[in-house]
């Protein structure tokens, strides 16, 4: 019997060199991937951060370019026109896929944008349509618009903004 254990002592320490050899493998495999998925994470993170202030500012320059140029020159309006709708898209996709758990910080964000989107749609139909000229009679009345209730919108849209990114801070700093 002893005369086998010998004979199987190489053999043995091959076998075991071997099995360290793939359990270190699957070890770094392990933390490598989970290194990956915290950098992936972490970079979604920021995306969305800086999307939800690229948001607020589109929107708050959506309001100021109607101020200014609807009243006066409405052909200018919708050339400046930019509305962050591709922002929006965005941000709903990377919260979906990545922190749905963050789900109704984004709908406290979009309860200031939609109200926004759907009151500029309807100046840009109207202004596509030729319903409204260039002249300067036109005021912000005869438009329809409410700069209060944009305000208001602007209001709800800057704290949806502000409560997500103070979730996506928290959840960075869970991460490190």
């Amino acid at each position: 019997m002893v005369e086998i254990l010998k004979a199987l002592n190489p053999l043995l320490l091959i076998l075991l060199g071997s099995l360290i050899s793939i359990l270190g493998g699957i070890f770094q495999f392990r933390v490598s991937d989970n290194s990956r998925k915290i950098t992936l994470l972490s970079s979604k993170l920021e995306r969305a951060y800086e999307l939800c202030q690229l948001i607020y500012d589109g929107h708050k320059r959506e309001v100021s370019n109607a101020q200014i140029f609807l009243p006066y020159n409405s052909s200018i309006y919708i050339d400046k026109r930019c509305h962050p709708g591709v922002e929006m898209s965005e941000l709903k996709m990377l919260i979906r896929a990545y922190i749905p758990e963050l789900k109704k910080h984004l709908e406290k964000l979009d309860s200031g944008h939609k109200p926004l989107k759907k009151s500029f749609t309807k100046i840009d139909k109207a202004v596509i349509e030729g319903r409204f000229n260039s002249t300067p009679s036109l005021t912000l009345a005869q438009v329809d618009l409410d700069s209060n209730n944009w305000s208001n919108h602007l209001a709800l849209l800057s704290k949806g903004s502000f409560e997500l990114k103070k979730a996506l801070e928290d959840r960075m700093s869970k991460l490190v």
